[in-house]
């Protein structure tokens, strides 16, 4: 809990276009710009009902590349 409070990073994931900036007394999160287009899509798409599954189908269509993905 104290690392959390000094403002270091928990949990084992980093969150898509967020990179954590590790810093001696803590830390912060900054947002990756290259991927806010791809976050502010998938965002869009959330609304509409589509699964996880058909929102990354959608993004291939698209050919926004993926943190998981060759393009």
């Amino acid at each position: 809990m104290r690392r959390i409070q000094a403002g270091h990073a928990w949990g084992s994931g980093v969150p898509l276009g967020y990179p954590y900036i590790s810093e001696p007394l803590g830390g912060h999160w900054k947002v990756d710009e290259i991927d806010a287009a791809l976050v502010q899509r998938i965002f869009t798409l959330c609304p509409s009902g589509l699964s996880t599954g058909k929102i990354a189908t959608q993004l291939t269509a698209e050919h926004l590349p993926t943190p998981s993905s060759d393009i």
